[in-house]
């Protein structure tokens, strides 16, 4: 791939407020970024709500990574839900985090020089939606929510960049359908505020229960447990990770067990293998994707784990009976 095209954000034309216009007590715009043919065409349109709230889907094409740098930023808290490409945040004091296509990750920057690196998929394709939200907006979401505080206290208060997850992870098909509707939005005015508002509020709580979900699962791995907590732990942790799963040792060091108690236990308790759980789950979430969203058919078998378009295609008509092309 060609070499990484670094612009500041002044330079694309996203500091040009000029190109929203009011609807009720909204802002709406659209906008095609300043940026070289060379380098490709990304188109963006935003909603910002009153109260602190930012709806942006990027999109478009790119012949080669783009860079984004920003200095002396606000602070800010967001949510990347990347649908194809990837995009890869970095701020002062903590390094890069990419978020592949299918994926989805959270941003809390107090305010430093930031870059964004986006970069197209195998065709070339570049597709995003960024919730962005004021740090009062977002304190004001958790701080009364017992499950949900504790992910963040400690860490809010250090006035430092940080990630809600050390890696990005999948997007459930409740997440996915989600944003599906935040991007369809029908509706304009006050009805479009009510719809926003109210879709983004179950996304918020579905996202952060499934982050709840991971670090209990990390938390847990170390105490004592049952056999059947202890297995259905690692079937938890398998639905986060079945896209690009562990090898069967890396499974069992995580859980602190041998790999000849993870496969056993394993069958005894979920009923298969690992690997045959592993590969249901690729289906199930492919047979989703391929109902709720446009993604081409190659790259839903790429973001479920499938390298292979022939080998993708074969498992699926095996499993539901029509090859995957047929659901479109």
């Amino acid at each position: 791939m060609a070499a990484t095209y670094v612009a500041r954000i002044e330079e694309l034309g996203l500091r040009d407020t000029s190109r929203f216009q009011a609807e009720a007590d909204l802002l709406v715009g659209r906008m095609r970024w300043d940026v070289p043919a060379h380098v490709g065409r990304i188109e963006s349109s935003e909603v910002v709500l009153p109260g602190g709230l930012l709806v942006m889907e990027m999109s478009g094409e790119l012949q080669r990574p783009l860079e984004i740098q920003e200095q002396e930023v606000q602070p800010w808290v967001g949510f990347l839900y990347q649908l194809q490409g990837s995009s890869q945040s970095s701020a002062d004091r903590m390094p890069g985090h990419e978020v592949g296509g299918g994926y989805h990750n959270s941003i809390h920057d107090p305010g430093t020089t930031t870059r964004h690196v986006m970069r197209p998929d195998r065709q070339g394709q570049f597709r995003a939606v960024h919730l962005g939200l004021a740090p009062e907006f977002f304190r004001q979401l958790i701080e009364h929510n017992d499950e949900w505080l504790p992910l963040y206290e400690r860490r809010l208060g250090a006035e430092q960049s940080f990630m809600s997850l050390p890696d990005p992870v999948a997007a459930l098909p409740v997440i996915r359908q989600l944003v599906e509707q935040l991007r369809q939005c029908p509706y304009s005015g006050v009805l479009r505020r009510m719809f926003i508002e109210g879709r983004f509020l179950d996304l918020f709580a579905e996202q952060q229960r499934q982050y709840q979900q991971i670090f209990q699962a990390g938390a847990s791995a170390t105490r004592p447990r049952s056999q059947h907590e202890l297995f259905h732990a690692i079937r938890a942790y398998l639905d986060e990770h079945y896209a690009a799963p562990p090898s069967l040792l890396e499974l069992a060091r995580t859980f602190g067990i041998n790999d000849f108690k993870l496969k056993k236990g394993f069958k005894e308790v979920c009923g298969t293998t690992v690997f045959g759980y592993v590969a249901e789950k690729r289906l199930t979430e492919a047979k989703c994707l391929l109902e709720t969203t446009a993604l081409p058919v190659q790259e839903v078998g790429e973001q479920v784990g499938f390298a292979n378009a022939a080998h993708f295609a074969t498992c699926f008509r095996r499993k539901f009976g029509v090859p995957p092309s047929q659901l479109r």
